[in-house]
Parts: structure tokens; sequence; C-alpha cells
């Protein structure tokens, strides 16, 4: 009976650390599925938006990200035609490079979707321009 008690107790305690084990693996493989795209004043949109074959337009690099992705703005100002109105519906985060961000007077850059959350970290937003804000129009509080 003692060795049926010691058994059960030993399956019960390798069940545990089993499942512990498998929901880490898990969170794991979720933080690091996360991807990162580059973008450059010097890149094309044709490129894969790695970083060494970064992306020219913001937009472009929004469209092809999914929730929860990095999008890194090389060192330069984002100041082009397509960068405008850009509409925010996914989780995503943007980090410059000593990147700076110029409306140009023309719009707000980004409009933030309801349910969506946008982190901007190290840019310059600079020319913003709406009634709604300047360069970031946010609907998603």
């Amino acid at each position: 009976m003692n060795r049926k008690l010691f058994n059960e107790s030993f399956i019960s305690k390798t069940l545990i650390f089993s499942l512990i084990f498998f929901i880490l693996i898990i969170s794991i493989a979720t933080v690091s599925a996360a991807s990162e795209i580059y973008v450059s004043p010097d890149g094309k949109d044709s490129n894969i938006g790695t970083n060494s074959s970064p992306k020219l337009t913001i937009k472009n690099a929004v469209n092809v990200a999914t929730s929860g992705d990095n999008i890194k703005l090389k060192n330069g100002t984002y100041n082009l035609s397509g960068d405008y109105n850009i509409v925010l519906s996914k989780n995503l985060t943007f980090i410059g490079e000593n990147a700076i961000i110029d409306a140009q007077r023309k719009s707000n850059m980004f409009k933030i979707q309801p349910g969506a959350n946008v982190t901007f970290i190290n840019i310059t937003f600079i020319n913003g321009l709406d009634y709604q804000g300047g360069s970031i129009s946010n609907k998603g509080f």
C-alpha cells in the first residue's frame, strides 16, 4: 500500500512538471514569434524588410506585418507621399533608430483603430496636421 501511494505521488508530480514545462515552451514560442520588419529612407518596398534589405515606406511595412510584430525604422527622415493616414488595426511596436516622421503639415501619419495596441519608441514626430490630433489620431483607447 505504501508503494502504491509512492507511485501515485510520483505520477502526479511528473504530470504537473510536464504540464508546467509544456506551458513554458509554448510561452517562449509565442514571445519569440514576433517578426522584425525594417524600413529605411534608402530602402525599396519590393525588399523583404530585413536589416540588410529594408522596405521604403512605413505603410508597406504595416501592410505585411502581423499583430505583435516590430517595425524598425532605420536612421533618417520619413516623409513620403505613401506614408499618410496609415490605418493601424493590429498590435504593433515601432522602434526608431533616430527616426523622424515628418507629416509635412498635410495630414496625420497614423490612425490607431479601436482594439489596436500600438507602441512608438525613440521616434520624433513633426509637422502633423489634423483636427483629431497631430501625427497620430488615436481611436484605439
